[in-house]
């Protein structure tokens, strides 16, 4: 019974039909994508503190200074394209095999002061990007439906590109063993480091799940239908 709530409660609010339809077409074009789950407590259900009644315009506004709002948590499931995911080059056939991986997203100025507001108050648009003209910097700026479509909308100069590090201590040095025993997480925006900390889960697993259209041996990302087509083409 709980699993079933579970699971319709991910069906409901989460989109997951939409999402399922989104990640099929990606592997049918490219061979392989990622789902990225992780716990976001900064959503669900929100909640504030009974704070007690006091006298007065000033005891009110008093009490509205001292309320807590809390969140329940819930799942935030998300598609996340190929292009934005990198890798340890030493894995065979799973990224799961790598020592790290990482994702980079472009995502808005103000989007990123928000979330690291300690580190990023001196970033500026358009930083971490590299060539403006490379396919795969407008991939991140633009989106692959733009691109595809033969749009070309103007660059968005409120946007930066943040990288994200996940490597696991077998990866590290002994010394850094030492300082990050679980694994660490590093956040970037081009030179300024955002974030650097422990391993966020108990479990050693990339929070990423690849998925494949069709598997290849000895060969990390998979073929997509236009993939298997091509040699048919050239015979």
């Amino acid at each position: 019974k709980t699993a079933d709530q579970v699971w319709e409660n991910i069906t409901l609010n989460h989109g997951i039909v939409r999402k399922r339809h989104d990640l099929g077409k990606l592997l049918l074009n490219l061979g392989t994508s990622f789902v990225h789950t992780a716990w976001d407590g900064a959503a669900g259900e929100m909640w504030e503190d009974e704070q007690p009644a006091m006298d007065g315009v000033a005891g009110e506004q008093m009490a509205q200074m001292q309320k807590r709002i809390y969140y329940k948590g819930d799942l935030a499931i998300e598609v996340v394209p190929v292009w934005k995911i990198y890798w340890d080059p030493s894995a065979r056939q799973q990224v799961y095999e790598s020592g790290w991986m990482g994702r980079e997203e472009a995502m808005t100025v103000n989007k990123v002061r928000m979330k690291w507001p300690k580190t990023a108050q001196t970033i500026k648009g358009g930083q971490g990007f590299g060539n403006e003209n490379a396919f795969d910097t407008q991939l991140l700026l633009y989106g692959n439906n733009n691109l595809m479509s033969g749009r070309q909308p103007e660059r968005q100069d409120n946007l930066v590109l943040v990288r994200e590090f996940w490597q696991q201590p077998w990866d590290m040095t002994q010394k850094e063993r030492l300082e990050w025993p679980k694994g660490r997480l590093v956040t970037c925006c081009g030179t300024t480091l955002l974030n650097i900390g422990s391993w966020p889960y108990k479990h050693r697993e990339f929070p990423y799940t690849q998925f494949d259209c069709i598997t290849v041996p000895d060969r990390v990302c998979g073929l997509g239908i236009a993939d298997s087509q091509m040699q048919l083409n050239r015979a």
